[in-house]
């Protein structure tokens, strides 16, 4: 269950109405995982879900390039080779570029990280 309320998720514990008897129990709250918590098992090659072996794992000037199944891997290929990125002014609208770390979408970056995650996606078992 998400907690989604402000003056709830402050606190360690909360209280929360069972939706099928109606009786309140106090339960404690634990934070999403992020990318930034999750970044030091991906840097050890693991899934930061499930723990397993990442496939589509590469290293770009000393920082990670990844991908978790070949679906994402064509997802970053197409993302970070466009020439032009559609920006949606100021809506408050989240996609999946967002998740994206800034080195791997940087246009400087974009030729190596391109090659490297085309090699990822040439890779066989």
């Amino acid at each position: 269950m998400e907690v989604t309320d402000e003056k709830k998720t402050s606190h360690r514990s909360t209280y929360v109405e069972c939706p099928h008897c109606s009786s309140v129990n106090q339960v404690e709250l634990h934070a999403k995982p992020t990318y930034q918590r999750c970044f030091s098992e991906i840097c050890a090659g693991k899934d930061p879900v499930f723990g397993l072996e990442l496939y589509f794992l590469d290293n770009f000037r000393g920082k990670i390039i990844w991908a978790v199944n070949r679906e994402h891997l064509n997802y970053l290929i197409a993302y970070v080779s466009a020439d032009l990125r559609v920006k949606y002014g100021n809506m408050p609208i989240r996609t999946a570029s967002h998740s994206i770390p800034s080195y791997i979408k940087d246009s400087k970056n974009r030729d190596v990280v391109v090659r490297t995650l085309s090699k990822l996606q040439h890779k066989t078992g």
